[in-house]
This record gives structure tokens, C-alpha cells and sequence, in this order.
């Protein structure tokens, strides 16, 4: 399986390879026993029959549990193959230098996605910032080939029966909830 980046506070110069796969998922809600940077709670609901104005979408967590989008990416850091899970924030800048005239296809340069926390607010800010813009080493571009986008396709395909058991037998919990 191939591991997810977690963005480290301050500069982390990433290079993408491949395209942004977007799924639904509860941000605030996290699978019980699961350890694992980059997992979320699946939205239950169809990506195509989702309407954020309808609370009952067929997905039970969305009663109680606000969902939205997110995005998974392919990336080489230090001659190695991750993924990355990011909301909205960081696609919406990415999405931006992908139409800019200048910059076009984020897989073509270097980006730093400088990363920090405010401990005041409580937010977190994020900044994308392109960087470089080369052609993949030939090292890079014999892990781009080996990597398999198949796991893409499995992360952020609609839930199956037996994960839709698995949540209903109160297999998630929220922690900032549980907590307070």
C-alpha cells in the first residue's frame, strides 16, 4: 500500500504525478481503530445523489455529521511514491495554478504547500506556491510508471455493504466530541 504524506509544518516541496480523485468523506468523524495519516469516514452517500441542501441523502452519518469533498493525489517526496488527502483550500489553489496561463498542469513543477498552524484561531492555513518548473528526473519518472493508479480508484470508490455494516455498528467515533 502506498503511504500518505502528512504535510509537516513550514515549506514541503511536493511533486505531483498524476490527477486529483475526488471523494466525499466526514472530516470530523474518524474510523475506531485506525491509526493510519489519510483515512476518513466515507460519505455513505452516492456521489451523484448528493445535495448539500438534503440531509438525508441516503447516508445516515450526514443526520448528525456535515461531509464534504476531498481530493487525493499521487506525489514524489525525497524518491519516494505518497499520497496526499487535502480539502478543499489546498485544491482550490491547485485547481487555480492548473488554469493559470503561465503555470497550466500542476505535474510539470515543483510545489511548495507551506503548512501552518494558528494556534489562536485554531485554523490552519495552507499556501500552494509554485515552484520549478522541469521535466521529471529519470529516476521520478520510473516511479510515476510503477505506481499504480488502481489504488487511487480504490480509496474513492462509493462505500460497499460490508463498510456501510461496519459504520452502522458504530464503527467511527468523533473525538472532538467524545472528548468534550
Amino acid at each position: 500500500m502506498t503511504p500518505f504524506y502528512e504535510l509537516k509544518p513550514g515549506a514541503n516541496y511536493l511533486r505531483f504525478i498524476g490527477l486529483p480523485w475526488q471523494y466525499r468523506a466526514h472530516s470530523d468523524l474518524v474510523i475506531k481503530g485506525d491509526p493510519s495519516y489519510g483515512q476518513r469516514v466515507m460519505c455513505l452517500a452516492d456521489m451523484g445523489d448528493f445535495v448539500a441542501e438534503d440531509r438525508s441523502n441516503g447516508c445516515f452519518l450526514c443526520r448528525d455529521n456535515s461531509s464534504g469533498s476531498r481530493w487525493i493525489l499521487p506525489l514524489i517526496k525525497d524518491d519516494q511514491v505518497f499520497l496526499i488527502d487535502i480539502g478543499y483550500g489546498v485544491f482550490s489553489q491547485l485547481r487555480f495554478l492548473a488554469r493559470h496561463m503561465f503555470w497550466n498542469d500542476p505535474t510539470n513543477y515543483l510545489i511548495d504547500i507551506d503548512f501552518e498552524f494558528n494556534y489562536e484561531t485554531m485554523k490552519t492555513i495552507t499556501r500552494v506556491t509554485p515552484c520549478i518548473i522541469k521535466p521529471l528526473s529519470d529516476e521520478e519518472m520510473k516511479l510515476k510508471t510503477n505506481f499504480d493508479e488502481k489504488i487511487l480508484s480504490q480509496l474513492t470508490e462509493p462505500p460497499n455493504q460490508a463498510y456501510r455494516d461496519k459504520l452502522q455498528d458504530k464503527g467511527y467515533h468523533n473525538p472532538v466530541k467524545d472528548v468534550c
